[in-house]
């Protein structure tokens, strides 16, 4: 008989977010895109180091983007990956059409934030 043990993987994934209530991560690396394969079909994917809430030792903490929220933090901070880094980009988690868990960018809760950060800055400048 042999015994196997598990592996953990270090990918962020929407099951886990939805198990630890995790509602915000924020990239400490710069995220660059990086060509993945799967089920014989290659593509881009944008991948990087995060950090959230409540997170320990040895949790997962790449992040991968889908396309739907590649494009969601496109159109709010630019494409410009390099200024994603630090900022808190709300989640979602859920199970998707595929029936698979999936993990989406809450555009309006990134684009009130952003907002509400320009007009504290706008703010500073008029005292």
């Amino acid at each position: 008989m042999v015994i196997v043990e598990k592996t953990e993987s270090p990918y962020f994934k929407g099951e886990f977010a939805n198990e630890r209530t995790v509602t915000e991560v924020i990239y400490i690396t710069e995220p660059t895109e990086v060509e993945k394969e799967f089920e014989g079909e290659k593509s881009m994917k944008v991948s990087g180091t995060i950090e959230y809430e409540g997170m320990k030792k040895g949790d997962p903490n790449i992040f991968e983007l889908n396309n739907t929220s590649k494009n969601t933090i496109i159109g709010i901070l630019g494409p410009d990956t390099s200024k994603w880094m630090g900022v808190r980009l709300p989640i979602v988690s859920s199970i998707g059409g595929n029936k698979k868990w999936q993990i989406l960018i809450d555009g309006a809760r990134l684009k009130k934030s952003v907002e509400n950060k320009d007009h504290a800055k706008k703010q500073d400048v008029i005292m």
